[in-house]
């Protein structure tokens, strides 16, 4: 950058009508070669600043995910140590638990050796034997799976003709009640001497034979 003196005591040189072109012109140039660079120095320094102003932003929203980050931080360390005091207090709670178990223990421990008596058992523990274990272990198991029994399947099929069967039944039992029981007539001795058939009686009567009018004395009768 040229090195321009700007003040109201620069002096030119005079010519001949006025002052001098050439040094006039010549001061023109240097200014506006300054101003020229002035305004390129401007441009960068605006360039510069505004990768500044971005990078301060960006800063800015590190910073602020950094600070969440950190508040969320706290937060878990807060919940782990509730749960690392809960788990202090449950911890003694079973602490407590296990020296009052073996207070327990240690109590029926001096009492059976005080009454001097033995810890008797149910039942009592079978050994097995270590060979036989390893024996029943390696015995390969069979290839084929044993046979299944199958049951026996019951038909579903509907045997058609029962129902025929039952009403058939039925109703040769109903016949058999309604049909008549007869009976053979015991010979009747006539006056002669002679022994007369007069058929077959029917024993069972219906009632309605029976009942003759007043005026007709032939209604009832018995066939003989």
């Amino acid at each position: 950058m040229n090195d321009i003196v700007v003040s109201s005591e620069k002096q030119f040189g005079r010519a001949l009508f006025g002052l001098n072109r050439n040094e006039v012109y010549t001061y023109l140039n240097q200014v506006r070669s300054a101003y020229e660079e002035l305004q390129l120095q401007i441009q960068v320094l605006k360039e510069q600043n505004d990768k500044l102003s971005d990078s301060n932003r960006d800063n800015a929203l590190k910073l602020y995910n950094l600070q969440n980050d950190i508040t969320e931080a706290k937060r878990k360390v807060d919940r782990s140590n509730v749960e690392v005091e809960s788990l202090k207090k449950e911890n003694r709670s079973l602490r407590q638990e296990l020296d009052a178990a073996e207070r327990r223990i240690q109590k029926l421990t001096d009492e059976l050796i005080k009454n001097g008596g033995e810890l008797k058992t149910d039942e009592p523990v079978k050994r097995e034997d270590p060979h036989s274990a390893a024996v029943k272990q390696e015995r390969p198991e069979p290839i084929f799976a044993k046979p299944v029994q199958e049951e026996p399947k019951t038909s579903n099929i509907k045997d058609i003709f029962a129902d025929l069967r039952k009403e058939a039944a039925q109703e040769a039992a109903e016949e058999k009640k309604q049909e008549p029981v007869v009976q053979e007539a015991e010979p009747i001795t006539s006056e002669d001497g002679e022994e007369v058939y007069a058929g077959e009686v029917e024993v069972k009567v219906d009632e309605s034979m029976l009942i003759g009018n007043d005026d007709d004395e032939d209604e009832g009768f018995n066939f003989l």
